[in-house]
């Protein structure tokens, strides 16, 4: 019986209940930030892209036809920087560009 008594007071006991929810919580909600983060990257990169695209595309419909000069312009939207060397751009920022005239 003394065995029963003690049982039932721990159990009534609701000291730590709290660090238990925060154990089964916590990792969830670390989860969700690193997704929504990644997210969030991959759609900010994607814009950035389409506006470099666009850049490059307003600057050939300005009658601009030397396609290096256009080359230049995308990679200069795409990390704001312009010139041979791009300043302190890492080269792995700088976005392999193929321009291709074609009218529709």
């Amino acid at each position: 019986m003394k065995f029963l008594k003690s049982g039932l007071r721990f159990a009534a006991c609701e000291r730590g209940t709290s660090a238990i929810e925060f154990a089964i919580g916590a990792p969830v909600l670390l989860v969700g930030l690193v997704i929504v983060t990644d997210v969030g990257l991959a759609v900010g990169g994607r814009m950035k892209l389409d506006q470099a695209v666009r850049s490059g595309a307003e600057f050939a419909m300005n009658s601009v036809t030397d396609e290096v000069t256009l080359e230049d312009m995308v990679k200069s939207a795409a990390t704001g920087a312009y010139g041979n060397d791009l300043n302190d751009v890492n080269q792995s920022d700088i976005p392999t560009v193929d321009v291709t005239k074609t009218c529709e």
